[in-house]
C-alpha cells in the first residue's frame, strides 16, 4: 500500500512541473563572418545550454555567434527547469555561406547620352559589361548585346562562372561597345556584403541597376 501511495504523490507532484517548451528564433542563411543573434522564445525555462555544432556552445538566454567556416550546422536549444530534472531540446538549421553574384540586370537606361546619341548612327549602344573588385581591373565581363533599346528592357546577364563577392566595394562598369573602342556608359560601385542577399537596386536618373545575390 505504501508504495502505491508513494507512487501516487511522485505522479501528482510531476505532474504539477510545468515542463519547459524550448523556441528559438534565428536566420536560416548567414554569410561566414556574420554575427548570429539568437532569440529565446522558451516558455517556462529557468535555465538554457546551447549547442551550436561546431565544437562551441553557450548557457546564456540569448547568445550571439559567429561562424567562420561554410557548412550546415544544426544548433540546439536545451531549456531545464529550476531544478534540471526536466528539459526538453529544440534544434535549427543554419545554412553559413559566401555571397555569390546570381544575376545583373539593367531594368532602365536614358535614350542618349545627355542629348548625344550612344551611337552615331543612331541606333542603341552595344552593350557589355566588365565588374570585379573597386580599385582593381575588371577580373569579369559578359557577353556583349548589340544596338539596345527599351524594347530590349530588361536586360539580363549571367555569370558564366560561380562568382563569389568578396568583401568591400565592387565596379560594374557599363560599356559601348564600338569595333574596338569602349565607350564608358556608366559605372556603378557596390558593396554587396552590406546588403541583404537577394535582390539590390539602384536608381539614378533613368538608370536602374540591380544584382542578385545568394548565399551558397
Amino acid at each position: 500500500m505504501r508504495w502505491i501511495l508513494a507512487a501516487t504523490l511522485l505522479y501528482l507532484l510531476s505532474s504539477c512541473i510545468n515542463y519547459p517548451t524550448p523556441c528559438f528564433q534565428a536566420p536560416e542563411v548567414v554569410k561566414v563572418g556574420d554575427t548570429i543573434h539568437f532569440t529565446n522564445c522558451s516558455v517556462d525555462g529557468y535555465s538554457y545550454y546551447w549547442w551550436f555544432d561546431d565544437g562551441t556552445d553557450s548557457e546564456e538566454a540569448e547568445p550571439s555567434k559567429v561562424y567562420t567556416e561554410r557548412g550546415k550546422y544544426k544548433v540546439y536549444l536545451t531549456a531545464y527547469t529550476k531544478n534540471g530534472h526536466y528539459q526538453r531540446k529544440s534544434n535549427k538549421i543554419i545554412e553559413v555561406g559566401h555571397l555569390h553574384l546570381d544575376e545583373i540586370r539593367i531594368n532602365d537606361f536614358p535614350a542618349d547620352d545627355g542629348g548625344i546619341p550612344w551611337d552615331s548612327d543612331g541606333t542603341g549602344p552595344d552593350l557589355r559589361i566588365t565588374y570585379g573588385p573597386a580599385g582593381q581591373a575588371p577580373q569579369y565581363t559578359t557577353i556583349e548585346v548589340p544596338n539596345i533599346n527599351t524594347d530590349s528592357l530588361p536586360l539580363v546577364f549571367l555569370p558564366i562562372s560561380d562568382i563569389r563577392l568578396t568583401e568591400g566595394e565592387w565596379q560594374f562598369n557599363l560599356l559601348d561597345i564600338d569595333g574596338t573602342a569602349e565607350r564608358p556608359m556608366r559605372s556603378f560601385i557596390i558593396n554587396p556584403n552590406q546588403r541583404e542577399p537577394g535582390q539590390i537596386r539602384i536608381t539614378d536618373g533613368d538608370w536602374n541597376f540591380q544584382l542578385t545575390t545568394s548565399v551558397r
